[in-house]
């Protein structure tokens, strides 16, 4: 509460201030007789390069005959320009009411010269400098001020002065605290402390190495330590703050902390005591009308005084000492922290609460509990109230505290009453926020689909210091300017767009409440291994990334840690699914777990079309040991690594409303142009796909999807020399991006350079080790060279994860197959039946499976129970005759040609022109090998109406190879393979037309080639009649 300065500041000190009167005025005199002179040392030569060197910092103190003085002695040197403008001035404050100021020593010490200053008629401005004037608080400091002239770089300043004590109201014990800076290398640190008995003094140290020894001579005790080179190294940053104070020498003339309490009592009690005709009385009548409860009582009288009294803080003529009385306070209508306490007693006691003051430090906070008794220590005071046995600590110069149940926790650590009866340091409690300080809930409304921005809603609310922070906010700022800085962080944060935005203050709860609407876009990427997409919920809150690792050597190294007490977050986010959220999955777990100090919990939830993720972090303590942090480590790492998704269901895709709607509108940013251009991929709209993904990379030419994603693109145009530079380029931004090598394995495989594709594949399963693309197409490289087992590896890997996957039982199907495992292969097929018992595609195959094994019954039986789930699919469907098509298909593959003939029919009559149901018509009567002219006319028919349509040339390239027109069916055949390089059927055609045209060569390429397009072809053709 009072302060003895025993520090100079040579620093640099733009002083704009009033000059002092006379009456304050310093005195210049030599040292004090009983000064020991302590010589100024050479610099260190290792620190040249250092802007200054501090060579002497020394103190001595002397508490003799009722008299308490300090004297100081600095020396620094100046080794730059720098040094010399910062240094350059000398600024001494001193409290003129509590001290008297002796200049003693200004001198310039110059290549083994001594410069007095003094001597050369230099003087001392004396002005008024208010430090913290901009926290209302005047406290009457002086500051002594000097710029020496003639200064010059590698000059020594001297500085040296003391100080003495005043005699005040309030008789003070003496009291010294000499604190040795961390990381401030100093070359002599020379520190005494004298006293004689009746200062009755006691000491402590936390010096590291050698100890101070007390000594006596002549009824005088003394204390003296000097180090040479001395410089402490700073604590680790995660120490709690109690064992981050720099090393101390302590000394007191206190018995304990309770005399401090009681030599203030009897101010306090003077003060606090109302005059009749008070006002304040009338005040403490009209909350008791008002409030019948006590605590109802206390929370009014508390808030009367934070919202009706101002705080201003007056130092000067001990005012830094001695509170104003209550009267006082409330009629000028401002007060600090012991004007505005006395006025809060004053009242309490008028409504029948018993209260007290209670002296606290925020600078010491809890390491008070490990000082002596030091008045000099406390730096604020607040009210202790007992309310039917419950105690709470009320600050009046906070504001906007609502809820007295909160108050019964505080921040101050430690704490001394102040009564006639006080008896020590008070530990105070500092409890867990019972509700999160800051609460945040998130809408994301994805009803309609996520693939463009959705309609979002937030509500923030934020609780204690952190609601009483954005009030005073808002009064320094203004409403508007506050409220535009949260709606910018809710926009970094959550939303792409803030259509509207709110706060409220809640006068109840004390609460502030920030709300939003706007809209965001959602993530969702492709689920590991490419089965459905996934949201993954925020996760940031319950992340915790502290280490706890400390160099084994440090002398803090098992010392407790630190934790952000009392700290309590809690962010809840809920999505309104598509579909009423059918099908719809969540992932992961809600757990609840207390970690090194600190609770994390998560819930998870998926019903009535909505998921929600609520996570929440409280610090339960203020510290935790270094044992309990270490064995934390595991359980920390599993946390940090747990993340929760919700996932669509298997194979989820936009409406085509949905992506014809996102498709039309032009995107504004990179991350739009890359999800147009994907959606566009999905599509097989290739062409635009690469345009929006060209877009993107402009916009962003350092991200790698999109340079990526248009190299795949362009593969599938065949436009492989465009895709290479494109690839080339994300690999130089991103050299593990995996989709670069997956579309190298997609273009290798074009160019059926399988060997080279299943290479390429391997490489980008290395980053994406679950992408079921990957696998897949490696798998059917594998294949096509023959290496079944390792296909099947990739094959059960997907199935493991994903045993939906219709066509991936399908694959295992047709490697089995090639192998000759006609059994296993048709088990695979009904193992997928078990998982989807209609799926037509697996019908079909097994089906078709079943006739190529020449397992007629069988056969029949499948086929019929395909076009049973196909009748029903049709009826259950809004367009049965869309199944018109599949039916004719299926009729065919049985061998029921003119069925299916008569279905194309119908359908040719009402499409005439359409080419694809000509080529249809044309390819059933080919395959089956029956009214083969009538095929061809179809074929003709279709390619008089669409010249280029490649699989009616295809089609008629078959015919012709029927009709054995071998060089017409070439001909088709080098047109087809002209368009699509890779295509099976066509290479395979072409094979066998010029192998019976004598190109035995050329038709075993073509098959070679066709056989690494489509491993199991020779099967497919052999139904159609056609073997090499």
């Amino acid at each position: 509460m009072r302060s003895l300065l025993c520090t100079v500041a040579v620093v640099a000190a733009a002083v704009t201030a009033a000059p002092a009167v006379a009456a304050e005025q310093f005195s210049i005199a030599p040292p004090p007789a009983w000064v020991k002179p302590v010589a100024v040392p050479d610099p260190d030569p290792k620190l040249a390069d250092r802007t200054a060197q501090s060579l002497l910092v020394s103190s001595q103190q002397r508490f003799v005959d009722g008299q308490s003085s300090i004297y100081v002695e600095v020396a620094t040197r100046l080794q730059n320009a720098q040094a010399l403008n910062a240094g350059g001035t000398i600024a001494i404050p001193w409290d003129p009411e509590r001290l008297s100021l002796a200049i003693h020593k200004v001198q310039i010490l110059r290549a083994g010269k001594v410069i007095d200053v003094l001597a050369s008629g230099q003087e001392f401005t004396v002005l008024r400098r208010e430090s913290n004037l901009e926290r209302a608080m005047l406290d009457g400091t002086l500051t002594a001020v000097l710029q020496p002239e003639g200064l010059a770089v590698g000059d020594t300043i001297l500085t040296a002065f003391s100080f003495t004590r005043k005699p005040g109201s309030i008789h003070f014990r003496p009291l010294a605290m000499i604190a040795f800076p961390y990381d401030t290398p100093i070359r002599q640190m020379s520190q005494s402390v004298q006293w004689d008995d009746a200062a009755g003094l006691r000491w402590k140290s936390t010096l590291p190495g050698t100890q101070p020894r007390e000594t006596a001579s002549n009824g005088v005790k003394s204390v003296r330590i000097e180090y040479a080179d001395l410089e402490i190294p700073s604590p680790p940053t995660d120490l709690p703050a109690r064992l981050r104070i720099a090393p101390l020498l302590e000394f007191t003339g206190y018995g304990d902390w309770g005399e401090i309490g009681r030599l203030y009592a009897p101010v306090y009690a003077e003060t606090s005591r109302l005059e009749d005709a008070s006002p304040v009385k009338a005040q403490a009548a009209a909350i008791a009308a008002r409030h019948p409860h006590a605590k109802n009582r206390a929370m009014a009288a508390l808030r009367l005084v934070q919202d009706e009294i101002r705080y201003v803080a007056l130092g000067m003529n001990e005012g830094g000492i001695l509170p104003a009385s209550a009267d006082r306070t409330w009629s000028r209508k401002f007060g600090d922290c012991k004007g505005k306490t006395v006025l809060l007693i004053a009242l309490l006691k008028e409504l029948g609460v018993e209260a007290k003051p209670l002296l606290v430090s925020d600078t010491w906070n809890t390491a008070l509990g490990d000082r002596l008794p030091n008045d000099n220590l406390f730096d604020h005071v607040i009210v202790e109230a007992t309310i039917d046995g419950e105690t709470y600590w009320m600050d009046g110069t906070r504001l906007g505290d609502r809820d007295l149940d909160a108050l019964r926790s505080s921040p101050f650590g430690y704490g001394v009453l102040v009564s006639t009866d006080s008896t020590g340091l008070k530990p105070l409690p500092l409890l867990p926020a019972a509700r999160p300080l800051t609460e945040t809930d998130i809408t994301y409304d994805a009803s309609k689909g996520f693939l463009d921005s959705v309609p979002v809603k937030g509500t923030v609310r934020y609780r204690g210091d952190l609601a009483i922070n954005a009030r005073m906010a808002v009064a320094q700022v203004g409403r508007d300017a506050f409220l535009k800085t949260l709606r910018d962080q809710a926009a970094a944060i959550e939303s792409d767009d803030i259509k509207t935005s709110d706060f409220t203050s809640d006068e109840a709860s004390g609460d502030v409440v920030f709300t939003f609407t706007g809209t965001a876009r959602m993530a969702w990427p492709d689920a590991p291994g490419g089965v459905g997409q996934r949201f993954r919920f925020d996760d940031d809150v319950i992340r915790w990334t502290q280490t706890f690792d400390r160099p084994a050597t440090s002398p803090h190294a098992k010392a407790p840690f630190a934790l952000n007490f009392p700290f309590h977050i809690a962010w809840t986010e809920t999505v309104i699914l598509p579909r009423n959220g059918k099908g719809f999955s969540i992932e992961g777990t809600g757990f609840e777990k207390t970690i090194a100090g600190a609770k994390i919990a998560r819930s998870l939830s998926l019903a009535d079309g909505k998921a929600v993720a609520r996570s929440s972090f409280q610090f339960l303590q203020p510290e935790v040991s270094y044992d309990v942090a270490v064995a934390a480590k595991g359980d920390l790492q599993k946390v940090n690594a747990d993340r929760a998704y919700i996932r669509t269901p298997a194979g989820y895709e936009p409406t085509d409303e949905e992506v014809s709607a996102f498709l039309e509108r032009e995107p504004t940013d990179a991350a739009g142009w890359q999800e147009r251009g994907f959606r566009h991929m999905r599509r097989d709209e290739h062409e635009k796909a690469a345009a929006d993904f060209a877009k993107a990379a402009e916009l962003d030419g350092n991200w790698s999807v999109p340079h990526a994603n248009r190299g795949l693109a362009l593969v599938y145009l065949d436009r492989f020399e465009e895709a290479e530079k494109a690839l080339a380029r994300a690999r130089e931004i991103e050299p593990g991006f995996f989709v670069i090598d997956q579309a190298y394995g997609t273009m290798y495989f074009r160019k059926l350079e399988v060997e080279k594709a299943a290479q390429a594949f391997t490489a980008s399963l290395k980053y994406e080790p679950d992408n079921h693309y990957n696998r897949q197409y490696r798998a059917i490289a594998y294949a096509a060279l023959g290496r079944y087992d390792e296909a099947l590896g990739d094959i059960d890997h997907i199935l493991k994860q994903d045993p939906a996957r219709t066509d991936i039982w399908i694959d295992k199907a047709r490697v089995l197959a090639k192998q000759g495992r006609q059994d296993p292969a048709l088990e695979a097929l009904t193992a997928g039946l078990a998982v989807n018992a209609d799926n037509l595609s697996l019908l079909q195959v097994r089906a078709t499976m079943l006739t190529r094994f020449g397992r007629a019954d069988e056969a029949k039986r499948a086929y019929d129970r395909l076009m049973q789930a196909v009748e029903r699919q049709a009826a259950a469907s809004d367009d049965p005759a869309g199944f018109d098509a599949y039916r004719a298909n299926r009729l065919a593959d049985r061998g029921d040609t003119a069925g299916a003939v008569a279905i194309w029919d119908r359908m040719v009559a009402k499409t005439p022109r359409n080419p694809t149901m000509l080529n249809n018509r044309c390819w059933t009567r080919t395959t089956a090998g029956t009214e083969l002219e009538k095929a061809l006319a179809d074929c003709d028919a279709a390619l008089a109406i669409e010249p280029a349509h490649v699989s009616a040339r295809d089609s008629r390239g078959l015919t012709y190879l029927k009709l054995g027109r071998f060089p017409e069916a070439i001909a088709d055949f080098d047109f087809a393979l002209g368009k699509q390089p890779a295509m099976a059927e066509s290479l395979y055609g072409r094979g066998v037309a010029k192998l019976r045209s004598g190109d035995k060569a050329g038709g075993e390429q073509d098959i070679a080639r066709a056989r690494l397009a489509l491993f199991d072809i020779d099967a497919e053709y052999a139904g159609y009649g056609i073997t090499p």
